[in-house]
Formats: C-alpha cells, structure tokens, sequence
C-alpha cells in the first residue's frame, strides 16, 4: 500500500519528499513474483526504511530491501 500511495502522490506533485517505513515487509506479490518487494519498496520515497527479523517464518520477509535503509531487529525479540 505504501508503494502505491507514493506512486499516485509522486505522479501528481513531483516535488513532494516522501518517506515510507516498511515493517517485516512481504516481497511476494500474488504468489509468483517473490522479488517484487525486493526490486519495488522503498524505490518511490526520497527516504525509505525497512524493518525485518530475519528469523520469522514468513517466506519472503526476511531479506534486506536495496531501496531502504533496512534494520535488522531480530536480536530485539522478546
């Protein structure tokens, strides 16, 4: 929803900055594209961040994202 909301944003005023914060983001999109998320989030924003725990068990969460500033937390479970 992020990417998409910056998308629409940025195609009506291009000077807006924008930041987009993506929290144990899913990089699969409709089953069959699992790179989608690696390749898209974070691409829109002037700033974007990204939040993962490389041990969940949630195929495609667990990757750093090239397009944010990606933070792994893992080591903060509780």
């Amino acid at each position: 929803m992020a990417l998409g909301l910056c998308e629409a944003v940025k195609e009506k005023n291009s000077a807006i900055q924008i930041q987009t914060t993506y929290l144990d983001p899913v990089s699969v999109y409709t089953g069959v594209l699992w790179d989608y998320g690696i390749n898209k989030f974070g691409i829109c924003a002037d700033f974007s961040d990204s939040y993962i725990d490389i041990r969940d068990s949630v195929l495609g969460s667990n990757v750093n994202l090239p397009h944010t500033a990606t933070f792994d937390v893992t080591d903060l479970r509780g």
